[in-house]
Parts: structure tokens; sequence; C-alpha cells
């Protein structure tokens, strides 16, 4: 899964339709990594995505208390 605060897109990735080659392309598009959430994929996956300067997994197993 794959949300771009600044940009309002969300991508929730189904299996066997080139998926994780959009979820990669995509993460290249991630800006602000505050509100963005990138989840983790494969390993070897993972390595493509770097290799093609997408963003690295970020916000999506956090613990984040909002104070009021």
């Amino acid at each position: 899964m794959i949300y771009l605060a600044d940009k309002k897109i969300l991508f929730l990735k189904a299996k066997k339709v080139a998926g994780t080659s959009f979820e990669i392309a995509l993460s290249r598009y991630s800006t602000n990594p505050e509100a963005d959430i990138i989840t983790p994929i494969m390993v070897a996956d993972e390595l493509i995505r770097v290799r093609q300067s997408g963003r690295l997994p970020v916000n999506w197993a956090s613990n984040k208390y909002v104070e009021e």
C-alpha cells in the first residue's frame, strides 16, 4: 500500500496484476515522509526500489500518540 498525502493518492496493491512494479514506480513520488505511507515489499523488490530511486518503507507500523 502507498498513500501519498500531498498528491492525495492511495494505491492498494492487488496480486498478479503488476502491483509490485507499480508500487515501486509510485514510491519515487513520495515527497512528504511525515504523512506518506509506504509499506514494505519483498527484499528482492526493495533492492529494485532502491536502484530506481524509490523511497523505502515509511510510516507503516508506528505507534504515534497525539497529545490534545
